[in-house]
């Protein structure tokens, strides 16, 4: 694969990345919901969407670059623990 297409293919799943992370942060009540305009917690729904992510890591292992990998670990590790938060508050 060439190095545009590596690049765009980063470039996509930093996209699928960040639309589960999004759903997560709205699940989580950490950003309005688009569509309502209000703020609202589903922490099920929160928590699907983080084990989403995890899903994704397991079955993308060893298949991403550098950059990739540490873009998903991250994000991922960084929701687990609000989502943990959150749970805490309840």
């Amino acid at each position: 694969m060439g190095t545009r297409d590596q690049r765009i293919h980063e470039t996509l799943f930093k996209g699928l990345v960040k639309s589960f992370i999004t759903n997560a942060r709205i699940n989580l009540g950490m950003e309005k919901n688009p569509l309502t305009g209000k703020t609202e917690k589903n922490l099920n729904q929160a928590k699907q969407q983080i084990n989403m992510l995890e899903m994704l890591q397991a079955k993308t292992e060893g298949n991403l670059n550098e950059n990739e990998k540490k873009y998903i670990d991250k994000r991922t590790s960084k929701l687990k623990k609000m989502y943990v938060q959150e749970k805490m508050d309840e």
